[in-house]
């Protein structure tokens, strides 16, 4: 799920997210065998035909395929596979309707013959039960691989009674209701003939205060929707974010801490990312403002205080600019044994307390094109130890570039 899906969600709620957590949920996929009518798209066609040749036996095609408005080749088709039906038969120059043909279509209400189908039906892994609409409207990815946090509820075999209550309860839906869970509309008589247990993917816990009050939240989102899942609502209290070793985590619910915190930071771990982050020896606990649950006085679960004295103290210079410029680090959590997969993100705020050294460098960063003397000219006249910022922030690079252009120019114009 993008990034941009979450900011559409905060927009919309008068939130701040503050990061988002990949998990699997538990489903079961049931593999059904099911009775349907037999729809033949065909029926109200050759339904008007076998009632014409009631009226007409010695059948006029030319005038008959005028009055239904189709082709007279389409027409005499039609009539050529009612008769391999045994729907209609040729007597000399008569057609003559057959009993088939008058139960099928003659009778007031015509009969349709059941035919078998199979499908799949997605249920809810724990409860058994069918899930938000949303997610056979929108295709759900299933994936092999299972929670260890949010485990299957154990099912001995197609007849377990839970699957018993769901079929029985689709057999009730009505049959717009049916094509809502990707069935079809006159399905019925369902039988489950084998289930996998599998997850969901795109589900995710996402961790938000309010921007008013800035009470935490913990929603369940699926594809910018927002679920109440009462079972998985109560496993989300587990999970927060943490810090260690200077990577970001989020614990999935493995290790649930007391009075369920949404973030979970010490102040030795969070020095120990920001040493590594800019690398910097010294990081001192007014760099940095960390709390478990954010209020009126904490806005925010982690900020990063960027000041001249921080600035001093790191070698990153250029890279805590432009966090402080961005505003927001969205850290990106990763696991696995090559921590090749991603799971979610965190945002770290960054507050911005140099406006002299971010404003030159947004200057920068907003120019087109090459850093040249027009450059130095409209955006760095008005600040005259622009040179000397730019080697404090050890952008290097973009003083070369500089004076490269400057030393072109000046032996342009001798």
């Amino acid at each position: 799920m993008r990034i941009e899906t979450f900011d559409d969600f905060a927009k919309s709620v008068g939130r701040t997210i503050h990061g988002a957590v990949k998990i699997q949920y538990p489903v079961y996929n049931l593999h059904l065998k099911m009775l349907t009518k037999d729809v033949d798209p065909y029926f109200p066609i050759d339904r008007a035909i076998v009632k014409y040749t009631t009226l007409q036996s010695d059948m006029n095609f030319a005038y008959l395929s005028a009055l239904i408005g189709l082709d007279e080749s389409f027409v005499r088709w039609r009539v050529h596979t009612l008769m391999e039906a045994n729907m209609l038969v040729l007597n000399g120059i008569n057609y003559i309707v057959t009993e088939n043909g008058e139960h099928k279509y003659l009778a007031k209400d015509p009969v349709q013959k059941d035919r078998v189908i199979y499908g799949n039906l997605v249920v809810d892994g724990n409860t058994l039960d069918l899930l938000d609409v949303s997610f056979y409207q929108n295709k759900a990815w299933l994936l092999d691989r299972k929670s260890d946090t949010l485990p299957h509820r154990p099912i001995m075999s197609v007849n377990d009674i839970g699957i018993q209550k769901t079929l029985k309860a689709l057999e009730k839906l009505a049959p717009e209701e049916k094509a809502e869970y990707c069935l079809e509309a006159a399905s019925h008589g369902y039988e489950v003939t084998d289930y996998d247990a599998q997850s969901l993917d795109d589900v995710y816990v996402v961790f938000s205060s309010d921007n008013k009050t800035k009470e935490c939240y913990r929603d369940i989102l699926y594809k910018n929707k927002v679920l109440k899942l009462k079972n998985l609502a109560e496993e989300a209290k587990k999970f927060y974010f943490s810090v260690f070793d200077g990577i970001v985590y989020n614990s999935q619910g493995y290790h649930p801490r007391p009075g369920d915190p949404l973030f979970s930071f010490s102040a030795e771990q969070i020095i120990t990312y920001m040493q590594q982050r800019y690398d910097a020896k010294e990081i001192r606990p007014s760099d940095f403002d960390y709390c478990e649950k954010t209020d009126k006085k904490h806005p925010y679960p982690f900020t990063i205080k960027v000041t001249k004295s921080l600035l001093d103290r790191v070698k990153r210079r250029k890279r805590l600019i432009i966090d402080a410029i961005n505003g927001t680090i969205s850290q990106t959590l990763r696991v696995g044994s090559m921590r090749n997969i991603e799971i979610g993100f965190f945002n770290i705020h960054v507050e911005d307390f140099v406006p002299d050294f971010t404003s030159l460098y947004s200057k920068m960063a907003r120019w087109e094109g090459r850093l040249n003397h027009k450059f130095v000219e409209q955006e760095l006249s008005s600040i005259p130890d622009w040179r000397r910022i730019l080697v404090y922030l050890r952008c290097y690079e973009e003083l070369e570039e500089i004076d490269i252009d400057q030393f072109i120019n000046y032996c342009g114009n001798e």
